[in-house]
């Protein structure tokens, strides 16, 4: 009974989504824990809400479908198409007067359920195909092209909506009540476990500081009013990526706001708001600007004037952006201020290019990216680049040629940036990719893992063909295809047989042997500096154009491990598995630091990482593609008392399903995804 609903839970996600749902509740631990005890203490309650949730979220639907300029348009479109005269009996106007009732009543219906009744009954009516002489050619070509967008966009924005509902009593329903009840077990357990690590340790994450901090505050008003005397002043900066629970703790030291509250003085601009993914919240900025400029009488001091860029680029971020930012409906979006360019960069000169790449060209944006970087650098085009600032310390600038160090290539995220690695790579670009991400994905790390793989398991045939390929042995493709043809169980078997006729072969597999025998016998550090000694691979890679960032990446490698070594008892087997896992978790890992002031190589670096960085010329690829939504298989909103989950049905072939109050976080989570996604250009293009 202990382990029944850990069993039912893994039955119903599998391990791997568990895992992701323990961590992200884990994250609003004291959100998930509230939601908890309302399940199992007022579950009638939180079912009544979820209902009246899902009730608004319908009608709110409906209402923005019924509001939109396509919709509106496709109406009298379709009603005008009514007035052309035809002759009687024509099936095309007849099936076009049998849909305008349908059409009038969604677009005066009273309610959603009225709504999707109507359009129930327009998706119902057949339209007729095929020639048709009465009608003038392109006017019927007008018609059918505007039902039919109709007709996919009732199926494709709204009509995903009309079944939505919630009941203990269906068979789904009570599913989800059961796994939410479970899953709450299985949470209050996951953290006691940790809790009782951390107590081992003697430590706290990051979460806890948080999280401890607004809980002292909540029952402690005492602890809130010593800081509140103490601290006269406050200065927030960045405060648009402020989080719910950090404006809690601020408004708490605080106190009530009045006109005698002078203290508080926040930094920030919503424009930038760009770490949602860390539970910031751009609405937080809208209150406090509400809270200092109104029951505060402070006062609201406009930051408009960019110091980085030139007048071209500053002219054409104000024209694009007071379009992207047009009309802000939302408590999440903001109406765009025009920026003005600072005195010293007036006379800069600037260019904004945009590269357009064709669908049948045969090469990718990256690879037009690399060749562009190449044309500029070789060409020598003129920067201006900041310079010692004078005896009153303003700044100066010079203007030179642009090298390599100059350029900054930004990525929404890492997806692809193996492609860009190669791009770059292959046309003797030296590049340098900024902390935080693209360690694991060096060349040379990875032969690494392949190396210490084979180390490790000598049968993992798939790391030792990637072994032998790679610079520590040089095999080409064609003679790696002659040994898999050799006898043998194993590739290494086949090796050994190929080393029997061919020297060469000898070499490797004798090398390769002595590192195998030496495994397990040798702590990890001096076994793999070994392995870089006998190999003659340091050599290798300092003949290559990157060779600086190469032999730091693996001296950084080293270190890693060297420091997970003095934690205690780890052997090959376990660094094996851990690397395994940051492959597969795509750990963050930056590339190692190279202290060289004079270095000129590429950086390539996050969007994220590069707020309120500087850079002479900017590459910002990877703008044509769809926006990722999220996909996560939980989430929760705890100011609604609503948890949405993905499950898998059975009444469905155990497809995986979304709950309705998943349906409901979901959209309400994209839409502040997709309007962090326009502040996020912002960030890159500023």
């Amino acid at each position: 009974e202990k382990i029944r609903p850990l069993v039912t839970v893994l039955s119903l996600t599998g391990s791997h989504t568990l895992e992701k749902m323990l961590r992200s509740l884990y994250a609003h631990r004291d959100e998930a824990d509230q939601f908890f005890w309302r399940l199992e203490h007022q579950e009638e309650e939180l079912i009544s809400r979820w209902q009246d949730e899902i009730c608004r979220f319908r009608e709110e639907q409906v209402s923005s479908f019924r509001t939109s300029p396509g919709f509106s348009r496709l109406i009298r479109s379709l009603t005008a198409f009514s007035q052309v005269k035809i002759a009687a009996g024509d099936k095309v106007m007849d099936s076009l007067l049998a849909l305008l009732p349908h059409l009038e009543e969604m677009e005066r219906a009273g309610s959603a359920d009225q709504f999707f009744a109507a359009a129930d009954r327009f998706l119902g009516i057949r339209f007729p195909g095929g020639k048709n002489t009465n009608w003038p050619p392109e006017i019927l070509e007008e018609l059918r092209t505007d039902r039919r967008t109709l007709t996919d966009l009732i199926k494709k924005e709204i009509h995903p909506f009309s079944k939505l509902a919630f009941s203990p009593d269906h068979p789904f329903g009570a599913l989800e009540l059961r796994f939410l009840h479970d899953l709450g077990e299985v949470f209050s357990r996951y953290c006691t476990r940790v809790d009782e690590e951390k107590t081992r340790s003697g430590g706290l994450d990051f979460t806890d500081l948080i999280r401890h901090t607004r809980r002292l505050f909540r029952t402690n008003p005492d602890v809130a009013r010593y800081y509140r005397d103490r601290f006269e002043y406050i200065l927030i900066d960045e405060f648009q990526d402020t989080d719910p629970a950090q404006f809690e703790i601020i408004t708490t030291i605080i106190g009530a706001p009045s006109p005698k509250t002078r203290g508080l003085f926040i930094v920030g601009d919503p424009k930038q708001s760009i770490y949602l993914f860390r539970d910031a919240d751009v609405t937080r900025f809208r209150e406090a600007w509400d809270l200092i400029t109104g029951p505060c009488a402070g006062t609201a001091i406009p930051l408009d004037v960019c110091f980085r860029s030139s007048p071209d680029v500053v002219r054409f971020v104000n024209i694009l952006f007071s379009r992207i930012f047009r009309d802000p409906h939302r408590a999440w979006e903001f109406a765009y201020d025009p920026l003005e360019v600072c005195e010293d960069r007036r006379d800069h000169e600037g260019t904004i290019s945009l590269m357009l790449i064709s669908a049948d060209s045969g090469s990718s944006e990256f690879d037009a990216v690399a060749i562009r970087i190449g044309e500029m650098v070789n060409s020598g085009i003129p920067v201006s680049v900041q310079g010692p600032r004078d005896e009153v310390n303003n700044r100066t600038f010079q203007t030179r040629p642009v090298s390599f160090g100059d350029i900054a290539i930004l990525l929404e995220g890492r997806t692809h940036l193996g492609l860009l690695i190669h791009a770059l790579g292959s046309r003797g670009i030296p590049y340098y990719i900024h902390k935080g991400s693209g360690f694991y994905a060096r060349q040379e790390i990875l032969d690494l893992i392949s190396l210490l793989s084979v180390l490790c398991r000598p049968r993992d045939d798939i790391h030792l063909a990637g072994l032998l390929r790679s610079p520590y042995f040089g095999i080409s493709d064609a003679d790696l295809l002659r040994i898999s043809r050799r006898p043998g169980q194993t590739f290494l078997e086949k090796l050994a047989h190929g080393a029997s006729e061919d020297h060469s072969l000898l070499m490797v597999y004798t090398q390769l042997s002595g590192w195998i025998r030496k495994a397990g016998r040798v702590r990890l550090v001096p076994l793999i500096r070994s392995v870089l000694d006998e190999s003659g691979i340091l050599a290798v890679y300092g003949g290559m154009q990157d060779c600086a960032q190469i032999i730091a990446n693996i001296e950084k490698f080293l270190t890693l491990v060297q420091g997970r070594e003095e934690k205690g008892r780890y052997l090959l087997a376990d660094l094996v598995t851990d690397l395994q896992d940051a492959l597969i978790r795509d750990e963050d890992e930056g590339e190692a630091m190279i202290d060289d002031p004079d270095r000129n190589a590429v950086t390539i670096m996050t969007i994220h990482g590069s707020k309120g960085l500087e850079f002479p010329v900017v590459f910002v690829p990877e703008l044509s593609g769809s926006p990722q939504m999220t996909r996560e298989p939980i989430l929760l909103d705890s100011s609604r008392d609503l948890m949405g989950i993905v499950l898998v049905n059975p009444e469905h072939e155990y497809e995986r399903t979304k709950t309705p109050v998943y349906t409901i976080l979901k959209q309400n989570l994209d839409e502040r995804l997709l309007a962090e996604k326009k502040r996020l250009l912002y960030v890159a293009l500023t």
